[in-house]
């Protein structure tokens, strides 16, 4: 009777830790799920900016070279951190 007793408590604890690797595994799937959701609204960050350095680009006087240079700093800080 106690090596039956002894099977079912290992039998328990093997369910309970597959239990708990599985919410585990539930929860590396959300956070990697929020990382490739910041991966996107960084790319799309870094599209608007692009946008407009490229606008700036095409409709600025050839002195705001500087503006064009900070936006494409902002840009590849922007891409840098994701």
């Amino acid at each position: 009777m106690p090596l039956r007793i002894q099977r079912i408590a290992n039998l328990e604890k093997e369910l309970e830790l597959a239990k708990r690797e599985n919410e585990l595994k539930d929860q590396i799937i959300k956070i990697k799920d929020m990382e490739i959701l910041a991966q996107a609204r960084a790319i799309q960050d870094l599209k608007d900016i692009s946008d407009r350095a490229i606008k700036l680009a095409e409709t600025a006087k050839p002195s705001s070279n500087w503006q064009l240079m900070g936006l494409l700093g902002v840009a590849a800080l922007v891409w840098g951190r994701s």
